[in-house]
């Protein structure tokens, strides 16, 4: 999250990464986190995260990859991408309630895409 509100900030996801804050992700059993640390990175691509989501096989992966993918997208000013897997992260069946989804259902709403 810190990366990409000073993304925003900088307007520059590649100035961003000069303030990114390294983390040891080798003990991180969350999927995909470890993809999606390398994306925000720049080390990893949005592929690389939908491609472990899948391989996880968890909706609960999926939605994660979907989120964070979407946010990468709005952050490098790919609204249609980023549009999107926000919509499908919103929409991904989990077992239990999400505060996670819940924050791309209101992304979706702030930013006017359920129309």
């Amino acid at each position: 999250w810190h990366l990409l509100c000073t993304a925003r900030q900088l307007d520059s996801l590649d100035k961003a990464r000069e303030f990114f804050i390294k983390v040891d992700t080798s003990e991180d059993t969350r999927e995909p986190m470890k993809e999606i640390y390398a994306l925000y990175a720049g080390t990893g691509t949005p592929d690389s995260v939908l491609k472990r989501a899948e391989e996880e096989g968890t909706n609960s992966a999926k939605m994660y990859a979907h989120l964070y993918v979407a946010l990468y997208y709005e952050v490098t000013k790919d609204e249609p991408q980023a549009k999107a897997h926000m919509l499908q992260a919103a929409a991904v069946k989990l077992v239990h309630p999400s505060y996670m989804q819940e924050v791309a259902r209101v992304h979706i709403l702030q930013r006017k895409w359920d129309k």
